[in-house]
Formats: structure tokens, sequence, C-alpha cells
């Protein structure tokens, strides 16, 4: 209500100073419609609202007013009203203005897909609150929902919009989605995992990261990708390791062994943008310059890739410098019902929040990194797998580079490479 009334101000700031007074009184009365408790005064509110709608001779004024009494007039007809739809660490969280309006057993529908279908329980009634653990019910959410409420003998659903975004600290919002692989790679009993470390120098120019990468480099990414091409499932690079340029011959790659390669990771840069509809799933604009992204070749598959949210010390901005552009995308890989992969980005792994969110679903968590100290990384790690979140096995596998860094081409920063 307060919220409302905020809104009913800042529109009649708005109105001109010709305006009918009696405009302004119809929107200061807005509220009012809302917290009267007798439905014979509400009803005579509204009734009256309508007229003043019908008496406004300014044609597009008055189609406001006429979506304003549709929307009022629907909310009042719901049978139950969800008031607020929470979603956090794969739970929706649904708030209730009055559950005991809920009368029968209670269907909820995301899509097609039920998540809930009983009788709401004394607790649920007693605080107004109904939590659904989408992880229990197999359900990972592609983006944005239409979340529909149903009871035997009503006459439409209750229906509300949600936006799958997850809030981790740093006001950073990404959206998690499971990509499914079933049928394009994984088919055995145990999976293998190379982690490939390697040499490289890393350099720091116009905001971004590079990566030197010669001919005889090529050369040597491709000679390791044909030396495991029998020996492994997954084939994964360290953080900036893997140059757009080299995406092409990698999908041939995975295509002709069924081998998925995670591509390391590099800056989106301007020059490629028009390439990226080819080759990913999706078209990249300038909304996504200064992203660090890792793609994640699958066979017979566009590629998908996992945006870095938080950035490292060395890619934030400072002075002049903007930075890195935080990435708002994870994809979870399903290679069967019953395994899924998880990839963070270096830094991203540090974060409590979005590690704990990712271990939840997952059941091997890959990380590839260029980085000099990894050993808090290795501390966070053995701390998770000692305090399981879930049944079954687990695994967290660092992969690190060999790598020299901006001006220094001889001293060489060697991170630990291990699994865990």
């Amino acid at each position: 209500m307060p919220r409302l009334k905020k809104v009913v101000e800042e529109v009649i700031i708005t109105l001109s100073d010709d305006v009918n007074p009696s405009i302004c009184a119809s929107f200061k009365d807005l509220p009012q419609i809302f917290e009267e408790k007798d439905c014979k005064t509400r009803d005579k509110l509204l009734f009256d609202f309508l007229e003043k709608i019908n008496s406004i001779e300014y044609r597009p004024l008055e189609s406001l007013f006429e979506y304003i009494h549709r929307r009022t007039k629907d909310y009042f007809e719901e049978p139950f009203n969800p008031i607020k739809l929470i979603y956090e660490n794969w739970k929706l969280k649904i708030i209730f203005d009055d559950p005991e309006k809920v009368k029968g057993k209670l269907t909820i529908k995301a899509g097609s897909r039920t998540l809930f279908n009983k009788f709401l329980t004394f607790e649920e009634r007693e605080n107004n609150i109904l939590e659904i653990d989408y992880l229990e019910k197999k359900y990972f959410p592609e983006g944005k929902d239409e979340i529909t409420f149903s009871v035997r003998g009503q006459k439409k659903p209750v229906i509300r919009s949600i936006d799958y975004f997850e809030n981790i600290p740093g006001n950073k919002k990404i959206r998690i989605l499971q990509h499914d692989c079933c049928n394009n790679s994984f088919e055995g009993s145990n999976l293998r995992i190379a982690a490939v470390q390697l040499k490289y120098h890393a350099y720091g120019e116009d905001s971004i990261v590079k990566l030197t990468a010669d001919e005889t480099y090529y050369r040597k990414v491709m000679a390791i990708l044909e030396a495991v091409k029998e020996k492994a499932d997954i084939v994964v690079f360290p953080e900036f390791s893997i140059p757009f340029e080299y995406l092409e011959e990698i999908q041939q790659y995975t295509d002709e062994n069924g081998i998925i390669v995670v591509a390391g990771s590099y800056y989106v840069q301007e020059k490629n943008l028009m390439k990226y509809g080819k080759l990913f799933t999706r078209e990249f604009g300038d909304e996504d310059l200064r992203k660090n992204i890792s793609p994640i070749v699958i066979p017979d598959s566009k590629i998908v890739h996992n945006e870095k949210a938080l950035a490292a010390r060395d890619e934030r901005g400072c002075g002049f410098e903007e930075g890195m552009e935080a990435g708002e995308v994870n994809h979870i890989l399903k290679l069967r019902e019953d395994l899924r992969i998880g990839i963070m980005i270096c830094y991203e792994y540090v974060n409590d929040e979005l590690r704990k969110r990712l271990i939840r679903a997952c059941d091997v968590i890959l990380v590839p990194q260029t980085n000099p100290s990894p050993k808090i990384f290795y501390r966070k790690a053995n701390s998770e797998l000692n305090i399981q979140l879930c049944a079954g096995n687990r695994a967290h596998i660092m992969v690190n580079g060999i790598y020299t860094w901006g001006n220094d081409k001889k001293q060489y920063m060697e991170g630990l490479q291990e699994l865990l």
C-alpha cells in the first residue's frame, strides 16, 4: 500500500496544471479502494471510479484509467492473492496476503510443470509463506516463467510472472541455466576429465586481458587435444588460454570425437561481435563487450558460454581503465539425469554464495583460472567437501596455467593444478 500511494503521488505530479481536479481526485482515491474492507463500499468506490473514467474527454488519459480500473477489478476478483514471489538458492518462496482464501488443494505450475499439488499445511497458513525447492522437484528454470495458481472449481487461474535471477553479494545478479547434453556427449560409467596445464603469456590492454597467441601456440593447443581425444570425456583449459579464433576448429574437434571442451576464457572484443551468431547459441551485442566468458564447446551443438560475474583484482576498473564487465549467465551441464557439471571462472569460486548455489545442483565443479595464489581455492574446496551439502561423490577440479604476465615474459607464475 505505501508503494501504491507513492506511485499515485508521482502520477499526480506529472499531470499538467489545467487537468480537471476530479481526475487528480480519482488518482488519490485509488489507495482508499484497496484499503476498504467492506465489499459493498469497495464496489461502490470502483463504480464511482468508472464513472469518472467515462467523463474524461482526453482519450489517452481515459485509456490509462480504463486499464487501471480493469487491473484493480481483476485484483479483487481473484480468489486469493500471492502478493510476492521470491527466488533464491533454487527455492521459490510465495507470500500470500491471506492463505485462508485458498480453499482446497492448491496446484502450482511453472508452464506445464507441476511444482505443488496439495493442501497448505497449518505452518504455511500461519506464516503466509509457501516454499518450493526446485532441486527436489528436479526443475531447472529457463530464465522466466508464468506461475499459475489454481484450486478445484476456480473459474480461472491466478497468474504471476517471475524472472529467475539469483542475487549474490555486491549487488550482482546471475541467471543459472541448465544445458542438456544427454543426447550428444557422455555415455560411460566413469567420467574422464583432462585438466590442461600449459604455458602462455597474458597481458592487459584497452581495459581487457589479452593472450599472446602465435602459430606455435596454436599447434601446441591442437596437439594437446589430439593427445587426449581417446582418453577424456571433457577437456578443460585454463582461464585466458584459448582465443576466440580457435573456437571454430575446436568445434570441429568436438563433433568428430564426442568430447566436451571448456575452452578456457577470453574477453569479448568488438572485432568479433558479428561472428558469434555462427558459433554460439545466441548473438552478442555491445552490452557484452569486456565480459570474460568461458566457451563450452559441445559435440553436435552450438557453443554455450558462462560469463564471469566477479572480477579478480587485476580485472577491476582503476582510474581511466573500465575493467571487466560483470557477466550474468552461468550454464550447468546435464550429462545424465544423475550427473551435472558446474563451471566457475577463477575468482567466482571464492564467492561463498555463488559457489554454494552451484554445489547444491552439481556433482563436479570445474574452475578454469589464471591464478598465482590458489591456496584459498583449495581451502574452500576442502571445506565444502568435508561438509557436503548433498549425498554422493563430489569433485572440484582446479585448472590453472603456467604463465607470464604483462611486460615480464621471463618470470613464470605457476598455479597448482589439483583434483579435490
